[in-house]
């Protein structure tokens, strides 16, 4: 089946991604959207609330998928969610494409749907994805982080840290070593923050102070150093020009990001212990560059190749 699009009626995307109710993926998208000519649906699995800030048309009726003109997936790599999603675009003839939201297009043997067109954040992400879709590199569009275009001057407060944090932290740090260190720097007079993520709540973090601000970068504006497990917000706050740190007690952890990813972020401690704040590096611009790609108008990018 392939869809027809009568002339009046506004080109419609369906975007499905990766984390199935994971709005906070789109937020940095919202305005571009809103001043496209084009209308966007968000496809959620079931009528859950969401996880951030819904997109005013969110629908769990998979019947959306029947009428679009084209379908987004986003996220690194597929997921069970958004694999389901590519394999239902291919049965009804419907065009889909990929674009890079977050990291994880870990190459692997298996035969996955094939977009027909690609884009990713950076070049580092691009390489990542032509070896994961079998495609040249030069054939995946390149639009910059999102989440990086209002990118604030960092301005360091003495002795303040960020923390960031997971949603799986019980196991994945199940000795609690960034809770840990935060009561550590917190008792030798350190301002320090907390930076949940999208999907975690506050129960673990009681007695520290939480930060809310719209972005990574901005809640970084003012660390010193920013501390973390390992995670996409690394290279968001790196591009500001602040040190920062993963703290990775698992091998696991530790092999989280992809290669590029995990050169971009200079210090490396596996236990709270380790911590050192004289001995610390700032990323190499060249290597923020490769993993961030282009600063500013992100957003407008990403929505016109949906659109385009």
């Amino acid at each position: 089946m392939t869809s027809v699009r009568p002339s009046d009626r506004k080109f419609q995307v369906v975007i499905a991604t990766a984390e199935p109710r994971g709005a906070y993926h789109l937020e940095p998208m919202y305005a571009a959207m809103r001043s496209s000519a084009t209308s966007f649906t968000h496809l959620v699995p079931y009528p859950e609330p969401v996880q951030g800030s819904p997109w005013e048309n969110t629908t769990s009726e998979l019947s959306v998928l029947e009428t679009a003109d084209r379908i987004v997936i986003t996220g690194g790599g597929y997921t069970a969610w958004t694999e389901l999603v590519a394999h239902r675009a291919t049965t009804l003839g419907v065009e889909f494409v990929i674009t890079e939201l977050a990291y994880g297009a870990v190459p692997d043997l298996r035969d996955h749907p094939l977009p027909s067109a690609m884009s990713a954040m950076s070049p580092a992400g691009a390489e990542l994805f032509a070896r994961y879709h079998g495609v040249a590199s030069e054939d995946v569009v390149i639009t910059g982080i999102p989440l990086l275009d209002s990118l604030p001057l960092w301005e360091p407060r003495e002795r303040r840290v960020l923390l960031l944090s997971t949603a799986d932290a019980v196991r994945q740090d199940p000795t609690g070593e960034l809770r840990g260190l935060a009561d550590r720097l917190t008792e030798e007079g350190w301002d320090v923050r907390v930076r949940l993520h999208p999907r975690e709540g506050t129960d673990s973090w009681t007695g520290h102070s939480i930060d809310r601000s719209p972005t990574p970068a901005i809640a970084a504006a003012r660390a010193a150093v920013v501390i973390g497990y390992p995670g996409s917000a690394h290279a968001i706050v790196a591009a500001l020009g602040v040190p920062v740190v993963a703290l990775a007690p698992s091998v696991a952890m530790q092999e989280a990001l992809p290669p590029a990813q995990r050169l971009l972020i200079p210090n490396w401690i596996s236990r709270a212990s380790d911590f050192d704040p004289e001995r610390l590096e700032s990323c190499a611009p060249d290597h923020i560059a490769h993993v961030c790609g282009p600063i500013g108008g992100a957003a407008q990018r990403v929505v016109d190749f949906w659109a385009r």
